[in-house]
């Protein structure tokens, strides 16, 4: 399976994965950013809030519809830990273009919506829209609570909390109650700005061919963005 690296630019890489055995292309962004107890809550909370509106969709019912159009292009989003990193991963999977009727490219539609996902969210005055938070504050906590609930999954926490009692890798991948209680529009724009600003990114794409002008949109997007402070994910 031939693969091909990119430099997209200070702590950005693109990652094409040449495979023609699936019908689909998938389109994934990973955002590596360290693991801290003071900012787990509001990094967890990202990936889902913004595959859940934008700018340009500002309900999931409006992105619903654009998603229905691209033949039932499949958002997926999640936090997971990566040693002492947190890994902030979104994805977009969608038929390949000559399964389709369209004239014009579904693969190539299809990065651009994440694209404009991740760099253009839902948001008013330097914040989250409230209902967005809300909504994605209430989702967090029914997953902590349903881990707890859960005795094989709670032993499992249970057991790296205590091997890693005191390091960075027993802090819940996701935090806890009150972290994700604490959680406010306006923090989780600041986690968005540092993500974009600080995060190592790799963009990956697994298909047939890589969307025309994806990598270049992705270069041009971060090189209007000051990067410092990159993490060191290796």
């Amino acid at each position: 399976m031939p693969y091909k690296k990119m430099f997209l630019g200070e702590g950005v890489e693109g990652l094409f994965i040449q495979n023609d055995r699936f019908n689909t292309t998938s389109v994934s962004y990973n955002f590596y950013l360290p693991l801290k107890k003071e900012t787990v809550a509001e990094n967890a909370l990202l990936p889902f809030i913004l595959t859940a509106c934008g700018k340009d969709y500002p309900d999931f019912s409006a992105l619903n519809l654009k998603l229905n159009k691209l033949y039932g292009a499949r958002l997926d989003a999640s936090a997971e830990k990566y040693g002492d990193c947190q890994l902030l991963r979104m994805t977009i999977s969608v038929i390949n273009d000559r399964f389709s009727f369209e004239s014009d490219s579904l693969v190539e539609q299809a990065s651009e919506l994440l694209l404009n996902l991740i760099f253009s969210p839902n948001t008013e005055n330097g914040a989250f829209m409230e209902n967005d938070v809300n909504r994605e504050k209430r989702k967090a906590i029914e997953h902590i609570k349903g881990e707890i609930a859960e005795k094989r999954i709670y032993a499992k926490n249970r057991l790296i909390s205590e091997m890693y009692s005191g390091k960075v890798y027993g802090i819940p991948k996701c935090g806890t109650v009150d972290d994700v209680q604490k959680v406010t529009g306006q923090s989780l724009y600041n986690a968005w700005l540092k993500m974009l600003s600080s995060a190592f990114v790799r963009v990956q794409v697994v298909g047939a061919v890589v969307p025309s002008g994806l990598f270049d949109n992705v270069k041009q997007k971060f090189e209007k963005i000051a990067r410092t402070d990159i993490t060191d994910y290796k």
